[in-house]
């Protein structure tokens, strides 16, 4: 099998704007980024979890998480790899809920068409210690 490594390239570099752009809180090159028909996985029974269908929703889960963590929530990009298809994020999220710390590896899959990300799927490497930290029964004021 060969890869268009341009493509991959291209990939690689829209998925690095996108994790600069989440950390900066740059939403207008994240509405640049993501198609509006954007489809975002979330493992587990937390209060993130779940299937986030539009680029507004996933938005939407964004403001929940930071607003959960009171702002605390950070994703550090480790490793990023493009192919063909869009490709992989390896991160470690990390935030602070009620007193609990969130210290987590994540990888994520993720789908490119026309240089949008059409889905992403995250897969995390400690789905118990994930779940735990976001669950709604975390007594957050105002929030739940």
């Amino acid at each position: 099998m060969t890869t268009d490594t341009g493509v991959a390239q291209a990939n690689a570099a829209a998925m690095w704007r996108a994790v600069d752009a989440f950390g900066a809180g740059d939403m207008a090159t994240l509405t640049e980024i993501f198609a509006p028909e954007l489809k975002w996985h979330v493992p587990g029974r937390s209060a993130i979890a779940g299937d986030h269908i539009g680029r507004d929703a996933v938005f939407g889960l964004f403001g929940k998480m930071a607003a959960l963590t009171s702002g605390t929530f950070k994703v550090t990009a480790l490793e990023i790899i493009g192919d063909e298809k869009g490709g992989v994020f390896i991160t470690n999220d990390t935030g602070e809920r009620n007193g609990k710390k969130l210290d987590v590896m994540l990888m994520l899959r993720v789908h490119i068409r026309a240089g949008k990300f059409v889905e992403v799927w995250d897969h995390v490497a400690d789905l118990y210690a994930h779940d735990e930290f976001w669950s709604a029964k975390q007594q957050d004021a105002g929030t739940e």
